[in-house]
């Protein structure tokens, strides 16, 4: 390479590296309280291990030690804030994007290492992950040199490449698990590229399954299942059948029986797969095993150079820090998910957004759903592709890695499948480039593949932070941070306060029960949330913040389940000090004093911008305020100023209410300070729609307009909720409307 053209490869690589940056730049500093408390529990682990506390020791820690470490040396050098800790990642985003350029030249020459550099910077997945302080990153450029060397090895078979390549990989699951089944895809490939007879074992599996009569395969499948499952639920019609007997990918897999239409369709496609291609299976695999165990030593050394550096870093920093390193890392990681349904769940859940009419979910599977589409145009045209070694190689440890990710108990999502993705954008580059194009299509593909992607990229960097998309966003998360931190600091709380989610900790500089940062593992881990409330507590802590993560996380399902006994538990029992909501995506921040407990029936918090009343957990109905045609329901802001007595302020889009006072005293919830006129409106959520006025009995969309001073609404769950006052009722839209004639109402329940 002469200086001219060496100039211009570096001007093409560092324009590159310059898109890579500009594009993630937008998003480094946003705040989604959907997405970052795994963010919060690794920087607030890293700053711990600044100030001296060691993980799985003096923290309880799922993950291996050495992102841990190397973002706590980050931080100690950029400074300790959430968008330096970004930063890491950033730079191992594009220390990858720099292994894809040359990955293309080692398969072809610099036009795909362009192409495949282009693709990493704008691929959507990528450019979520690596605008995080998260595992994926930092593991994304050691599954990008374990393939490096994978390619260097099928092209030159130097033996030397296999151990470097088995090296990284194993460094790459040292970062996180989930590069586990890629390490083991590519240790299972190696290992039968050695031996020549095993390789034409490889490439006969990889034209069976590759093969474009799987389409055929799979529908005939899926037809023949759907059937059998129609026949079932109308042949018994109970609710348990109909939530077992779904159609495998057009449903989610929500339950564990689920697996027994999941099997039906995999046994059909398995027979339908042995008899058309008359496969015996059985004498090779014994073959395999015969030559692997002749040979062992090969295999044994292969493994010794993935193990390496897990027992360099993980034995260092992880068995000898503490005995209960295994149990805290590797054993914790079987409960997640059930092996085989997660990913039909994962394709069902895609398919649901699609009828829901949610397509914005589906942005990160834009560069799969790309893929597919050329190689359909592909197969329409007839293009013939010439196979080799390389692409036998990769579609191998894309096999390999996809299903034994399958077969793991995890969750199947694309952040957690990056290795394998990573295998597969790399497979179809170098694929698309041995199709025999002409230079007007191979432009028009390539243009319009970059194009969708970039349109992708501007909807996650701008319109995704706004709250616009449907995916899960808190476009207010900083702000209502800041302005609790005013609230604590002002109040004098000191600094040693307990969040659920980390962030919050770590955002606003406070000090938490450090073994106590990741509740989540511990919740995975047995611990339950009364015993996690009981155990800060004993550690000197008087206050909790629960946020929009935790109410996001409440399910009925599984460990989600102990987060809403948690909410349940806090309301029931403890004092609220402050909450503030906003209506869009249901951002919600509060803090509960835990001092001690006091038991009480009506309780109150913000929720969507709005008042809420409850009896213990169950939700009443829900208050705001509007003057004329505007509506105070944007956010509800509340706060503890004295004995019992609060400050209750509503928003409208462009101004508040800020004058109301709250004073809850036993069972009855007080709100005075009303200007006249004021009109309150109810809307029910835990009582039924018949009223009492003035010892009438109304339904609610009956109800005439009159002055009365007590309304009685009663209770779906047994009780009577009592709103006295002087006010003017009315209905509208199934809400009851209180004109505010005097300056206080009284709400009391009482129970049947």
């Amino acid at each position: 390479m002469d200086i001219k053209e060496n100039k211009w490869e570096l001007l093409g690589v560092g324009a590159i590296l310059l898109l890579y940056t500009l594009i993630r730049l937008p998003l480094l500093t946003p705040m989604n309280e959907y997405w970052d408390y795994d963010e919060g529990t690794y920087l607030l682990i890293a700053r711990l291990i600044n100030q001296g506390y060691l993980p799985y020791r003096d923290i309880f820690a799922v993950h291996p030690p050495f992102y841990y470490y190397l973002l706590a040396l980050w931080l100690r050098i950029f400074g300790m804030n959430y968008i330096a800790g970004r930063g890491l990642s950033l730079l191992f985003g594009s220390l990858s994007v720099l292994i894809a350029y040359y990955i293309g030249k080692e398969l072809k020459d610099k036009k795909l290492g362009i192409f495949l550099a282009l693709i990493l910077s704008l691929e959507p997945n990528l450019v979520h992950v690596n605008t995080l302080v998260m595992f994926e990153s930092i593991m994304e450029p050691f599954v990008l040199l374990s393939i490096y060397y994978l390619i260097k090895l099928v092209k030159t078979n130097k033996l030397v490449y296999a151990y470097y390549s088995l090296f990284f990989a194993g460094f790459a699951t040292a970062v996180k698990f989930i590069a586990i089944p890629f390490t083991v895809g590519l240790f299972l490939t190696i290992n039968f590229y050695l031996f020549p007879e095993l390789w034409n074992y490889v490439k006969n599996v990889i034209g069976v399954v590759l093969n474009k009569k799987q389409v055929f395969f799979v529908l005939f499948s899926l037809t023949a299942t759907a059937i059998l499952m129609i026949i079932t639920v109308s042949l018994y019609p109970t609710e348990f059948v109909r939530k077992v007997f779904i159609v495998p990918i057009l449903h989610e897999a929500t339950v564990v029986g689920n697996i027994v239409p999941i099997a039906i369709f995999l046994l059909i496609w398995g027979f339908l797969i042995l008899y058309v291609y008359k496969i015996s299976y059985v004498d090779k695999l014994f073959k395999i095993i015969k030559i692997l165990a002749l040979n062992i030593k090969i295999p044994l050394k292969l493994g010794f150079f993935v193990l390496l550096p897990k027992l360099l870093i993980e034995g260092i920093f992880g068995i000898l820090v503490s005995p209960s390193y295994i149990t805290q890392t590797y054993g914790i990681q079987g409960g997640r998910y059930n092996p085989v349904l997660n990913f039909f769940d994962f394709l069902g859940d895609k398919l649901s957004k699609v009828q829901a009419s949610e397509l914005e979910f589906l942005l990160f599977d834009l560069t799969i759903i790309l893929i597919l589409l050329i190689l359909l145009f592909k197969f329409s045209k007839e293009i013939k592709v010439k196979e080799d070694k390389i692409t036998d190689a990769l579609s191998f440890l894309f096999l390999t890695s996809l299903v034994i990710y399958i077969l793991t108990p995890a969750i199947v999502n694309e952040r957690f499948l990056t290795a394998t993705l990573l295998v597969l954008y790399i497979l179809a580059a170098y694929y698309f480039s041995k199709m025999n194009l002409n230079r007007r299509q191979a432009l028009a593909i390539t243009v319009s593949v970059l194009l969708f992607l970039g349109i992708a990229d501007y909807a996650l960097a701008f319109v995704a932070p706004q709250g616009e998309l449907k995916i899960a966003s808190s476009p207010h998360a900083k702000e209502l941070r800041e302005d609790l931190r005013q609230y604590i600091y002002s109040n004098n709380f000191g600094r040693k306060i307990y969040s659920i989610n980390p962030m919050n900790n770590f955002y606003l500089n406070l000090d938490t029960v450090p073994y106590y940062i990741d509740n989540f593992g511990l919740i995975l881990n047995g611990m339950n949330s009364s015993e996690l409330i009981e155990k800060v507590k004993e550690k000197g802590i008087n206050h909790i913040i629960v946020s929009t993560w935790a109410y996001a996380f409440v399910s009925q399902y599984k460990l989600r389940g102990e987060y809403m006994n948690l909410i349940q538990n806090l309301r029931a029992n403890y004092s609220i000090l402050y909450g503030d909501s906003y209506n869009k995506k249901g951002e919600v921040i509060e803090i509960y004093s835990i001092k001690e407990a006091k038991p009480k029936i009506l309780t109150f918090h913000s929720w969507w911008g709005k008042l809420e009343i409850l009896n213990k957990d169950y939700k009443l109905i829900n208050i705001y305020p509007q003057i004329g045609n505007v509506i105070f329901n944007r956010r509800c802001r509340i706060y503890l100023i004295s004995n019992n007595t609060y400050n209750l302020t509503f928003y409208s889009n462009d101004s508040k209410i800020s004058a109301l006072r709250l004073n809850k005293t036993g069972n009855k919830i007080k709100i005075n300070n009303i200007p006249n006129g004021l009109e309150f409106v109810i809307e029910l959520e835990g009582v039924s729609k018949i009223i009492e006025l003035d010892g009438e009995l109304y339904s609610i969309i009956t109800l005439p307009k009159n002055e009365v001073n007590i309304i009685r609404l009663f209770s779906l769950k047994g009780g009577t909720l009592k709103i006295s006052g002087k006010f003017i009722t009315r209905e509208k839209d199934t809400k009851l409307i209180l004109t505010v004639i005097s300056n206080e109402i009284t709400i009391q329940f009482t129970e049947s």
